[in-house]
């Protein structure tokens, strides 16, 4: 052993035996210097980005089935927020920003008096979230660019223009 192996693992003899401790006194070290903490952790993550997300990826592929059931379970006991989740991560990876509540889609059910935004049919709470200006095409994902639509009207007007798509259905000259 070299000497800095001899002091690795003399210092990890003592961190082992007296780990309770030294867990309070990096507690009490970092609320004192919460800057440097931070500036320590952002370092150490910037520096080793690429090794945070291999070790995800394993994590990932070796517990796939119980991470799907886990997402499962989480999603059928909250649908509501399911909707959300899906809306507000495809915003974020274009970049589009915006995010709305499952209590706005219910105020927005509200003010549509429960009628489809397009052919006011009634949705009788089965409705689909549409972007008014689609997503694809730069649209926001804040609830003044949601609407809700029955599903035949919601698959017709797919990313479509909103004044393309009232133009085609008849709606406008």
């Amino acid at each position: 052993m070299t000497c800095t192996e001899e002091a690795k693992a003399k210092r990890r003899a003592h961190y082992a035996a007296n780990r309770e401790r030294e867990i309070a006194k990096t507690k009490v070290w970092q609320a004192k210097n919460p800057e440097k903490t931070k500036q320590i952790c952002n370092k150490w993550h910037r520096e080793n980005r690429h090794k945070i997300k291999k070790n995800e990826k394993a994590y990932r592929d070796r517990n796939r089935e119980a991470l799907n059931a886990r997402n499962a379970e989480w999603f059928a006991k909250n649908p509501e927020k399911r909707l959300n989740y899906v809306h507000s991560r495809r915003a974020k990876k274009l970049l589009n920003g915006g995010t709305f509540s499952y209590g706005e889609v219910v105020a927005l059910y509200v003010k549509q008096m429960g009628n489809c935004a397009h052919c006011f049919a009634f949705l009788d709470g089965k409705y689909q979230i549409d972007h008014v200006i689609p997503v694809a095409a730069g649209g926001s994902n804040w609830i003044t660019n949601i609407q809700l639509l029955c599903a035949p009207c919601n698959r017709r007007k797919s990313a479509a223009d909103p004044l393309e798509f009232a133009r085609a259905s008849g709606r406008l000259l």
